[in-house]
C-alpha cells in the first residue's frame, strides 16, 4: 500500500512534468498560399480560415487553450490538497491564481484568433488601411502571452518548491 508521503511525492513528480511553452499562440495564425491569399476550408457553404497546426505534444503544455493539461494540473493540485489538509488555504490561493491565469489565457487566445482573422479579411478586401494597427495588436497580444507564460512558470515553480518544502 502506498503511503500518504509517497502519494504526495508522486503528485509532485506529475506536476513537474507539466511545462510552459512560449508559443505566441502560433496556432491562431491564418495560413496564406504562395500568392498571399488566405487559405480557407469549407464546411458546406461556410468558409473558415485555415490556421497553423496545434502543437503535436501538448499533453503537458500549461497555458495552452487546446489541451486538457490545464485541467489535469488543476485536478492534481486539488488531489494534493486532499492529501495535505494543513496546506488547504495555501493551495486554494494557488489554485485560484492558476484558474484566473488560465481564463486570461483563453480570453487572449480568442482575441488573437480574431485579430488574425481581421488581418486576413483586410488583405482579402485589399484594405491596407488597418493592417498596421492589426499587426501591432497581434504583436501586443503575443507579447502579453509571453508575460503570462512567465507568470504561469513562476506559479508552477512556487507550487512545486512549496510542496517539496513539506517533506
Amino acid at each position: 500500500m502506498i503511503t500518504t508521503l509517497e502519494a504526495i511525492n508522486n503528485k509532485i513528480e506529475l506536476l513537474a512534468k507539466f511545462r510552459v511553452l512560449h508559443c505566441k499562440m502560433i496556432h491562431e495564425k491564418v495560413l496564406f498560399d504562395d500568392v498571399g491569399q488566405a487559405q480557407k476550408m469549407y464546411d458546406g457553404e461556410n468558409a473558415v480560415y485555415r490556421r497553423a497546426n496545434l502543437c503535436a505534444s501538448r499533453k503537458y503544455n500549461l497555458g495552452c487553450s487546446h489541451t486538457n493539461a490545464n485541467n489535469n494540473f488543476l485536478r492534481t493540485l486539488k488531489e494534493i490538497k486532499e492529501l495535505i489538509p494543513i496546506k488547504k488555504k495555501w493551495l486554494d490561493d494557488y489554485i485560484s491564481d492558476f484558474e484566473t491565469m488560465i481564463l486570461d489565457v483563453y480570453t487572449l487566445d480568442v482575441k488573437k484568433g480574431n485579430l488574425e482573422e481581421q488581418f486576413a479579411i483586410h488583405l482579402e478586401n485589399n484594405n491596407p488601411g488597418g493592417l498596421k494597427i492589426i499587426k501591432e495588436n497581434i504583436q501586443v497580444a503575443e507579447s502579453h502571452h509571453d508575460k503570462m507564460m512567465d507568470q504561469l512558470e513562476l506559479l508552477k515553480t512556487n507550487i512545486i518548491k512549496g510542496l517539496k518544502g513539506l517533506k
